[in-house]
């Protein structure tokens, strides 16, 4: 009779449903099919951060993370330590202009500025000016400067403001002497690597065609290196270098420190080609 009791105890038992714990993220039931195989997804939900659900479920945690650490001194310890590390006066090395050496281009931060500010300081025998060029922390609190490219001489310069790190910086145009920003535009989209005529006639870029522009209406392929004259608008900007057989491939153009050569160039992942082109017969 003993053994039967131990032997009914200790028999496989009817399982007890688990209540689901609120503090967890929810499981949906999302269930792909890649080719025969099904591949759960339970948090698919999850990946729309401006859905309500998804807002709601992260105010929760900060809710709880805040009220667990708010005046510990293990948060404290950390914000203080942290702000050593990360928050000091700075200033760069700064870089001569490449055709006026007597002039150069740096940056700065301030231990309480949360970007970087960029200064021309020009030389004139034993007289030195110092100028704030762009001071992103006058910009909205989400915007960045991403890309600073000066003209040879540093006369003009071309700079790129992306938002809230969407790594899709608008290029635009200034005149260091006036301060004053051109009216120009580029086209596409992700507008980077500038690369100046010495002549200050214009400027080379590199960029993805938009939805309109793109082949296919697929802007994130099909890259190309464009030519954009100076006071032009960027529906005008002539094409350089492109594939159209190719949309994998990304392009660029720039001219060499001679102002000689225009330097061409197609790459991909695992390769990559040159082309050298005398800047004047472009």
């Amino acid at each position: 009779m003993i053994l039967l009791l131990i032997s009914m105890a200790c028999g496989p038992k009817k399982p007890v449903a688990q209540k689901a714990d609120p503090l967890l993220a929810a499981r949906g039931d999302v269930v792909d099919d890649y080719h025969g195989t099904s591949v759960a997804d339970p948090y698919r939900w999850m990946e729309d951060a401006e859905s309500a659900e998804v807002k709601a479920w992260t105010n929760e945690q900060n809710k709880r993370f805040y009220g667990h650490m708010s005046g510990s001194a293990e948060q404290q310890f950390m914000e203080q330590r942290l702000k050593s590390l990360w928050r000091y006066d700075d200033v760069s090395v700064p870089e001569p202009c490449l055709s006026k050496p007597d002039s150069e281009v740096y940056w700065s931060k301030r231990s309480d500025q949360d970007k970087w500010v960029v200064h021309l300081r020009r030389k004139d025998g034993d007289v030195i000016a110092d100028q704030i060029i762009i001071d992103p922390n006058k910009w909205g609190e989400k915007e960045t400067l991403s890309g600073f490219y000066p003209s040879p001489d540093c006369r003009y310069a071309a700079f790129g403001k992306a938002r809230a790190g969407d790594e899709n910086p608008v290029i635009r145009e200034m005149d260091l002497t006036t301060g004053e920003q051109l009216s120009d535009s580029l086209s596409g989209w992700k507008q980077r690597s500038v690369s100046w005529k010495h002549d200050n006639s214009g400027f080379y870029y590199a960029s993805w065609p938009t939805e309109v522009e793109s082949p296919n209406g697929d802007p994130n392929y099909w890259h190309r290196a464009k030519y954009h004259p100076l006071g032009g608008d960027g529906s005008t900007d002539v094409v350089v270098m492109s594939s159209d057989e190719h949309k994998e491939f990304f392009h660029g153009a720039g001219i060499n420190e001679s102002g000689e050569w225009l330097i061409k160039g197609r790459y991909s992942f695992d390769t990559g080609k040159v082309w050298l082109q005398k800047a004047n017969d472009v």
